[in-house]
């Protein structure tokens, strides 16, 4: 078996600017890293229910191109909460007002809306090589594809 080492850095892809992305992996790539894993801000990318922004900071296809452009393995955590660092861990705050929805819960409310993030998000990487989609011990909630 051909063993792998994961040297990893985590890049917290809307924190920084899209034209720095470039200049960012390309240092990553020269401390000898091979492996980028990025968080999604779901609250950015979909700031009001049903609208989605895939422009900018939020390219996140085009950012993943640009890792993989320079050799690198992308690791995708799609979990609807990244971080408590960014306002209500990158929940959109329109989920307080869908009726029923308790946030984090196994409700139907909330898995409805969180399979619609998780599709749109991964569908938006598909064009990347290379990207494993896990699940972190923060996140502990695994979704099966529907």
């Amino acid at each position: 078996a051909n063993l792998f080492k994961l040297l990893e850095v985590k890049y917290a892809l809307c924190a920084f600017p899209h034209e720095l992305w470039a200049d960012h992996v390309s240092k990553a790539r020269a401390m000898s890293l091979n492996t980028i894993l990025s968080y999604v801000y779901w609250d950015q990318l979909e700031p009001s229910k049903g609208k989605w922004d895939s422009s900018g900071n939020n390219d996140i296809a085009c950012y993943f191109k640009t890792a993989q452009e320079q050799g690198f393995n992308v690791v995708l955590p799609p979990g609807r909460y990244i971080c408590a660092e960014h306002e209500c861990g990158g929940f959109p705050a329109w989920l307080s007002e869908v009726p029923g929805m308790v946030i984090g819960a196994n409700n139907k409310p909330f898995l409805d809306v969180v399979y619609s993030y998780i599709e749109t998000s991964i569908l938006a990487s598909r064009s990347v090589r290379r990207i494993v989609y896990s699940s972190l011990p923060d996140n502990p909630i695994s979704y099966p594809v529907r």
